[in-house]
């Protein structure tokens, strides 16, 4: 830990434990500084940049290459991985669709304008050849932003107007029942407190700051750099030596270092990258986490990734029966388990890209296994996403409430092959 952050984390400890509390007749903003100092200082460390996420970029040469000690799957599950062939693939990208960080409204605006604009100029580095690609991105586009940036304006003038007038307040009690809550910073402190606390409930009621909690995380994981993974991305499809896997591991740490650096000071919890979900730029899965409970969100459909619009709107099901039950969307199910291609496809792959619910499961395990070790407790699980993140996580959810079979694929050696693969 940083000196800045560890001296930080030594006075609002001293302070807490000599007052109990955080002093009442301090400023607002030295209170809520110093409850953010903290919140940092109860965060858990976290590691430079997780091993499963940076091993979806490499070439399955490059990490027998520069890997010092084998996956071992002993205490994770590991699921059938189809054989390698002697003869390896040429290294080749993951798929990188358009993709931007809407943090700020300006922001949002200035990339889609800026983006507009390069179509304009270059229509041939549209997305995609088919027509409907060309006429998203030089007609709808542009209207999906303005409607956006009303209907924002629209929603954050209706909360003021209810709350702040009384006329508003009486014609919006006419038609609803329920309050438009204004955001207080303590829902933070109690949604943590709801997402660690351990005591079984008689039966699912709806709490409020969880759900509060996990939409933020939701939106949270929209801020991360796509521009640095794509960096890193380029740099392991061809590495050299283990200076580049390191500065590649530096540029996906710092892709990821808002989202952290936010989710210390408001949650007093860290956050890692876990896949890729075997795209560049579009969803992908990533935990929130402290000692007492984790959070696997997926990111959503980009707003400027029309690729996976169209992963939205295939309707096409597909038999699921080896990991889940029954049918399932193809896109979902194929965004998160090994899809049924001849093994030659998966030449030259590592694991990592073939199998994501796989390594996201690895790197659930292996988080909660280090706070159990800290804590003595069981750590609470929780599962979110947005948009096509909310579909991949149903499926997690469904696949994680099945009875574990013999025939599991997700429970073989790392030699068996998976049904279905000759």
């Amino acid at each position: 830990m940083p000196s800045g952050e560890a001296e930080a984390c030594v006075h609002a400890t001293a302070y807490t434990h000599l007052q109990g509390s955080f002093a009442l007749g301090r400023s607002s903003a030295q209170t809520r500084q110093q409850k953010e100092d903290h919140r940092t200082c109860r965060a858990p460390a976290r590691p430079p940049v997780n091993r499963h996420h940076l091993d979806e970029f490499s070439s399955q040469q490059d990490l027998l290459a520069h890997r010092d000690v084998k996956r071992q799957s002993t205490e994770t599950w590991s699921a059938g991985r189809p054989k390698r062939s002697a003869t390896a693939a040429a290294p080749r990208p993951l798929k990188e669709p358009l993709s931007i960080r809407p943090m700020l409204l300006s922001n949002f605006l200035a990339d889609g304008l800026h983006l507009y604009v390069h179509h304009l100029r270059h229509p041939s580095q549209i997305p995609g050849s088919d027509i409907i690609s060309r006429i998203y991105a030089m007609g709808v586009l542009p209207v999906l932003i303005i409607a956006m940036t009303i209907i924002q304006q629209a929603i954050g003038l209706l909360v003021i107007v209810v709350n702040y007038t009384s006329i508003g307040a009486h014609y919006y009690g006419l038609f609803f029942d329920d309050q438009i809550a204004l955001f207080d910073e303590t829902d933070y402190v109690e949604a943590v407190r709801q997402l660690e606390d351990q005591e079984p409930k008689l039966r699912p009621t709806f709490n409020y700051h969880v759900a509060n909690l996990l939409l933020i995380m939701s939106s949270m994981a929209y801020q991360r750099n796509d521009k640095l993974v794509a960096e890193a991305s380029k740099i392991l499809l061809d590495v050299k030596d283990q200076a580049q896997r390191e500065k590649a591991a530096k540029l996906l740490e710092e892709s990821e270092r808002v989202i952290d650096e936010n989710a210390r000071r408001e949650f007093g919890m860290r956050f890692m990258g876990i896949s890729e979900l075997k795209t560049l730029g579009g969803p992908f899965a990533g935990l929130f986490y402290n000692d007492d409970a984790i959070v696997l969100v997926f990111k959503g459909t980009s707003v400027l990734a029309f690729n996976e619009y169209l992963i939205d709107v295939t309707i096409q099901r597909v038999d699921a029966s080896e990991y889940l039950y029954g049918e399932v969307h193809k896109g979902f199910y194929e965004s998160l388990f090994p899809d049924a291609k001849p093994i030659s496809k998966y030449e030259n792959r590592t694991y990592d890209q073939t199998n994501p619910f796989n390594t996201i499961m690895e790197t659930i395990f292996e988080t909660a296994k280090i706070s159990k070790q800290k804590t003595g407790k069981p750590v609470n699980l929780w599962v979110t996403g947005h948009s096509l993140g909310g579909a991949l996580a149903a499926m997690v959810m469904a696949r994680l409430q099945m009875p574990v079979r013999n025939e599991d694929p997700l429970m073989q050696d790392d030699e068996f092959i998976p049904v279905g693969e000759t």
